[in-house]
């Protein structure tokens, strides 16, 4: 779309996944691969659908049945057609004028039924050119259904830097998978399994916070790093049984600045029982005041200091290729902000109920 924005519209599920500010799609991991991988978003994803369809027909509460009809081209837009529950519906998407989001012009035809628009989704303000949401559910007339847009605008910084759902958003193959806490997981085999990632540890330092779901297969076996960081002056681990037993973090660092201080710090949920071999979710926050770890959406440890984060890549599975992690990992996220309490709480318990 014009101004670097772009959008993703799954044609099997009729409805808007993604939508993201800047490069459009690299599809060559999926050709290299045979099939079995996914192409790559080159930009920033700022607004996620959620789990269910947002339209419905005669009841809010009622999944339709949908049914794709195929598209068109209008002024060198797709204009999309499909049915829910045997009523057909065309849908145009647009960018905003201003600022990132999107404007999707909705056409249903003899409804019949008040039409319903579900706002199921994380990163957006969503409001509609006809009537109000209410408890994020906006109602119709079957006239109204006719010729309507809900606009989508981004809300800066709520949706994550980075995100491995690990059900469709992977840059490459990298482990089997498993069930996971939200549709399925990726395995981390102890061995090789590994993943560099775009991102230094540095980049984070004005504040982040990085979370996931981690189940541990071996949760004796010592230097298990889930996510790791090193260079020359120094390193950040969070991990399994490194300098001691359980769950723990740990950082340290050198700075050449006149103005940093070399800071190490280090945390451990070692009274807490995460090597069960069930899954837990973890969060780790990072600022200029400090740090602190979440186990479950409890704080278990903080440190109250500035925290010298490694100039190296962020390496999800291993130290930089040694110390790996045998488990499996899920919904891994890295936010380039300090989330507070409720949202890692609701995180947390938004996704063990998908379990």
């Amino acid at each position: 779309l014009p101004g670097e924005q772009n959008f993703c519209w799954d044609a099997g599920a009729c409805r808007l996944r993604y939508a993201w500010k800047g490069g459009f799609v690299d599809p060559s991991p999926h050709w290299k691969a045979n099939g079995d991988a996914f192409a790559e978003v080159k930009g920033r994803i700022y607004w996620r659908a959620g789990d269910t369809f947002p339209l419905r027909i005669g009841d809010a509460k009622k999944n339709p049945h949908v049914k794709f009809r195929g598209y068109r081209l209008v002024d060198r837009f797709p204009e999309f057609h499909y049915e829910i529950d045997g009523i057909t519906v065309h849908e145009t998407i647009k960018p905003l004028h201003h600022g990132n989001g999107l404007v999707s012009h909705f056409a249903i035809s003899n409804a019949g039924h008040p039409v319903f628009y579900v706002a199921d989704s994380e990163g957006g303000t969503i409001t509609s050119s006809v009537g109000d949401f209410q408890s994020g559910v906006l109602e119709l007339t079957p006239e109204q259904a006719g010729d309507f847009t809900i606009t989508t605008t981004e809300i800066p910084g709520k949706e994550p830097l980075l995100y491995y759902s690990m059900n469709d958003v992977l840059p490459n193959k990298i482990g089997t998978t498993t069930p996971g806490v939200k549709g399925r997981a990726i395995k981390f085999d102890g061995k090789k399994t590994q993943l560099k990632l775009a991102l230094k540890a540095s980049d984070l330092k004005q504040g982040a916070t990085i979370e996931f779901w981690t189940l541990v297969n071996k949760p004796d076996a010592k230097d298990q790093v889930i996510l790791g960081a090193k260079s020359g002056g120094g390193q950040l681990v969070m991990g399994y049984n490194v300098g001691g037993s359980g769950f723990g973090v740990s950082c340290n660092g050198t700075s050449t600045s006149a103005t940093a201080q070399a800071n190490s710090f280090s945390m451990d949920l070692r009274s807490q029982n995460i090597s069960d071999r069930e899954w837990h979710h973890v969060a780790m926050t990072f600022s200029p005041k400090g740090a602190a770890l979440w186990l479950d959406g409890k704080k278990t440890g903080d440190a109250s200091m500035m925290v010298a984060l490694p100039d190296a890549p962020l390496v999800l599975g291993s130290l930089d290729g040694a110390q790996f992690f045998s488990g499996a990992l899920d919904e891994f996220r890295i936010f380039d902000r300090v989330l507070d309490e409720k949202e890692i709480r609701e995180i947390q318990k938004s996704e063990r109920l998908k379990n």
